[in-house]
C-alpha cells in the first residue's frame, strides 16, 4: 500500500516501520536533527538522519524551509544535487548548523539504512 508523502497516513506508516526497529545510521548521521517546514502544504516535521516524524523537535540543530516536492526528491529519493541547487538558488532555505545537514550528501548509508529507505520509497507517492 502506498501513502501520500507527508500525510497523516504516511507518518503512521513510517512510524510502523520504525517500530519494527529503527535503522542503524552511520555515526555522521546519528545526530542529524532538522526541523523542516514544508511551506506549500503547511506541514511541520522533524528529519532524523533518514526519516521524518510529524511536528518540530526542540533538539533540532537546523531549520529547513522547502516545498513538498523538493523534500520528497531530496530526502526520500536522495537527489542530493537537486537539494544543493535548491539551497543555492533560494528555492529552499536552511538555517542553523548547515554542516550537519550537508553530511547527508557526503555519508554513505549503512546497509540497514538502505533497506529502510527503500521500504519508505516503496510506500510513498508524491
Amino acid at each position: 500500500m502506498t501513502h501520500e508523502f507527508l500525510s497523516d497516513d504516511w507518518f503512521e506508516a513510517v512510524q510502523g516501520l520504525l517500530e519494527q526497529g529503527p535503522p542503524a545510521l552511520p555515526e555522521a548521521l546519528a545526530d542529524v536533527v532538522v526541523n523542516v517546514t514544508v511551506d506549500d502544504v503547511g506541514v511541520e516535521a522533524t528529519y532524523r538522519g533518514c526519516w521524518f516524524e510529524p511536528g518540530h523537535s526542540p533538539d533540532a540543530t537546523a531549520r529547513l524551509h522547502t516545498t513538498r516536492e523538493l523534500a520528497y526528491e531530496v530526502m526520500v529519493k536522495k537527489n542530493m544535487a537537486l537539494g544543493m541547487r535548491a539551497l543555492a538558488t533560494g528555492k529552499a532555505r536552511l538555517a542553523g548548523e548547515r554542516a550537519k545537514l550537508m553530511r547527508l550528501r557526503a555519508t554513505r548509508p549503512s546497509p540497514d539504512q538502505e533497506v529502510f529507505e527503500q521500504r519508505v520509497r516503496d510506500m510513498t507517492t508524491l
